[in-house]
């Protein structure tokens, strides 16, 4: 296995923006393995580069919500996938990373690229596997309980970026708003899978489930309906206090 002193551990790190970067990270990043570019995503896109993943020896990968530092990893709710021995996936997933290794020095996206950064499975075409012993079918998509004090109170910030139906998955980096997806750089992987599961592991799609259940049924959870409500019910208060001070003596 090779060395943290050999090159070939590490490909290199896209990061957004040249920033100070805290010390462990800068540590990590000057290692003699490490090489670093910058793509200005400010240029590109008036975004930021969100993409969250890791590709180990173009067989492995890690997609998920968590920022690659300190505070996603200690102080966030995250989730994330790990996929082993999958190098289909894993070579969609670096055609990605080329991509963005690319766009250094750039000031736009070019509207014409090398087929080397094209990714050869997609929706219309899927990747045929089996996950977990249950036949499914993916594609990359492009585009701990935490803590956090705050005032005395500690504040559980949830960062799951996550959609799980009856037979398929998504997880990614991007926030479920409409200028997340239009102007920042992202990824993730789309999962579906068939009816045909072997017994003896959950399948992703019950994984996912039991993550958004434990979620949606906890006692820190409140309805989004009530809550609204609620707060109808403090604003009428609060403009019949009003009314009162400006009635006449």
């Amino acid at each position: 296995m090779p060395g943290l002193n050999d090159r070939r551990s590490f490909q290199g790190w896209v990061l957004h923006s040249s920033k100070p970067l805290p010390e462990c990270q800068h540590h990590c990043l000057s290692l003699p393995a490490a090489e670093v570019r910058y793509v200005n995503m400010t240029a590109l896109t008036r975004g930021r580069m969100l993409s969250s993943f890791w590709v180990v020896d173009r067989k492995h990968i890690y997609i998920g919500s968590a920022g690659m530092n300190l505070k996603a990893f200690s102080k966030l709710k995250e989730l994330g996938i790990v996929v082993y021995d999958c190098s289909c996936l894993a070579l969609d997933l670096h055609r990605i990373f080329s991509f963005y290794w690319q766009l250094q020095y750039r000031d736009y996206v070019p509207s014409i690229w090398s087929k080397r950064v094209t990714a050869v499975y997609s929706r219309d075409e899927p990747l045929q596997l089996s996950l977990n012993n249950t036949d499914a079918s993916a594609y990359v998509s492009r585009f701990y309980r935490g803590k956090e004090l705050m005032g005395g109170f500690q504040h559980r910030i949830n960062e799951n970026k996550f959609v799980v139906t009856d037979n398929a998955v998504y997880i990614g980096n991007l926030d479920w708003a409409g200028s997340e997806f239009a102007n920042n750089a992202g990824a993730g992987l789309v999962i579906q899978e068939s009816e045909n599961h072997q017994e003896g592991r959950e399948s992703i799609v019950e994984q996912l489930t039991a993550a958004f259940e434990r979620d949606w049924f906890s006692p820190y959870t409140i309805s989004l309906q009530a809550a609204s409500t609620a707060l109808q019910e403090c604003q009428n208060l609060k403009q019949k206090l009003r009314d009162l001070k400006r009635k006449p003596e």
